[in-house]
């Protein structure tokens, strides 16, 4: 066999070894304490059900919680309940959830991986390898444990992984053909991606809470994009190639998530609003204190300097300016997101405002630009040592993965909380583990596992509505 078969064996091999690693992080990861409310769900959450859209708000002007997130909480309630009835053919009922939460988590790690990379590959149409070569650049990037609570794209906790990183996913995939449309002018929108981007936009407005306004700034880009490029800089004369099917779509998106930004006014958890000035300087506080804690973020931000620097020793020869003004578009949406997070207002357990999840727009933005320059780095280092190169973005990679140490039994003492409910004698039952079970916090009353206590007995890990607390 050629050495370079070789090659692309020992990389796929190692995309499936880390898809492999990331399903068992996953399934090591505790069960989170808002599953139970939203699947069950609680009489609070239960009214987003009843009014998906808002428009019964419309009518009354009574809000209710999670206003503008019916699709977050429907995909959480269809997802377990024929997932786990599925798996229990096969294993235990307890098994059968971590299976089907890491199931969750690692198909939107997927999602997510497979999206990124093809917006990479798409760039590089000559090499037909280009697609599996970026997966390889950007995979050890998504943390699980390591340095996941700075720069982790997907949470380990479900229902915020169903509010953010999944959606962020389809987000993704619904303007990966007008962001193609963008550089290749005589590409067309297929039939099928016409069809179904309103069913998108629709799902995507009402499926947590940062995907429309993401939406609104990335489509509000795209449009400036074109306006600069018919009206500013006169490329195009005519006003047929201006009104575009990725300006439809682009304007649309904005209407409904401005409608969904309108109905999560009325989110009856919204907390009594911190000052919006308090807000900026929390957040303020927060930025250098987020970035520098630990090393993941700082590494990729001086990883992506540094191969903008050789990309602009490269101008002259190469045309890498088509890659490295891609790098201003993505600061353009970085300071507009962060300008706007604090607006989207306050929670005690967010105080600083910038969290991993509110983060993710930004660092999914940092970790495609790094594959895509690295990934052109790679092969076109006519001006540097093209070993060095290799061998910087090989210790670059193996920081990450090293990271990112293998933890498949931190849900061990949960589990055998689980384990002692299902042989339950008494109810309410004392547990003798000193750990969360389906909770934020240990329960000391019982009547707060109430809600627990009802999704455990549907997913068949105990035969009653069995209570417990911790001493």
């Amino acid at each position: 066999m050629q050495s370079k078969h070789w090659v692309k064996l020992i990389v796929v091999l190692f995309i499936l070894v880390d898809l492999a690693f990331s399903f068992g992080q996953y399934y090591g990861k505790p069960l989170d304490g808002d599953m139970a409310s939203i699947i069950v769900p609680a009489e609070h959450l239960g009214a987003v059900l009843d009014d998906p859209f808002g428009f019964q708000i419309l009518r009354t002007g009574e809000g209710h919680a999670a206003s503008n997130r019916y699709v977050a909480h429907k995909i959480l309630i269809v997802f377990f309940e024929n997932t786990t009835a599925f798996f229990r053919n096969v294993t235990s009922p307890i098994n059968a959830i971590y299976l089907t939460k890491a199931l969750f988590l690692w198909l939107t790690h997927l999602l997510l991986l497979l999206v990124i990379s093809r917006f990479i590959g798409r760039q590089f149409r000559l090499d037909k390898y280009a697609f599996i070569w970026a997966a390889v650049f950007i995979i050890p990037l998504f943390q699980s444990n390591g340095y996941h609570v700075h720069m982790g794209l997907v949470s380990g906790a479900v229902s915020y992984a169903s509010a953010y990183a999944f959606p962020m996913g389809l987000l993704l995939y619904f303007f990966y053909p007008f962001f193609r449309k963008l550089e290749e002018t005589e590409y067309n929108v297929s039939i099928f991606r016409k069809i179904i981007s309103l069913p998108l936009i629709i799902l995507l407005a009402f499926n947590g809470p940062i995907i429309p306004p993401v939406g609104i700034i990335i489509s509000a880009l795209i449009l400036l994009f074109y306006f600069y490029k018919n009206f500013i800089s006169k490329e195009n004369k005519s006003i047929a190639t201006f009104l575009n099917t990725s300006i439809f779509f682009s304007a649309t998106f904005i209407l409904i998530s401005c409608y969904s930004f309108y109905i999560g006014t009325f989110n009856a958890e919204n907390a009594k609003p911190l000052p919006l000035g308090d807000r900026y300087l929390a957040m303020i506080g927060n930025v250098f204190p987020f970035i520098t804690q630990k090393l993941g973020l700082p590494i990729l931000i001086v990883s992506i300097i540094i191969n903008t620097i050789l990309l602009n020793k490269k101008k002259a020869i190469d045309n890498t300016s088509r890659i490295t003004n891609q790098l201003k578009w993505i600061l353009a949406f970085a300071i507009i997101y962060l300008l706007l997070l604090p607006l989207g207002g306050y929670r005690s357990y967010r105080s600083g405002i910038i969290r991993h999840d509110t983060f993710i727009p930004i660092a999914i933005a940092l970790i495609y630009y790094f594959g895509l320059s690295t990934n052109y780095l790679w092969t076109r280092v006519s001006l540097i040592n093209k070993n060095a190169y290799r061998l910087f973005v090989i210790a670059i990679l193996l920081i990450y993965t090293f990271a990112d140490k293998a933890q498949f039994d931190k849900n061990a003492c949960e589990k055998k909380g689980l384990y002692q409910l299902a042989n339950a004698k008494e109810n309410p039952t004392k547990l003798s583990n000193n750990c969360t079970v389906l909770s934020w916090e240990n329960i000391s009353d019982p009547t707060y596992s109430k809600l627990n206590a009802q999704l455990l007995q549907r997913w068949m890990v105990t035969e009653d509505t069995v209570l417990y607390y911790q001493k």
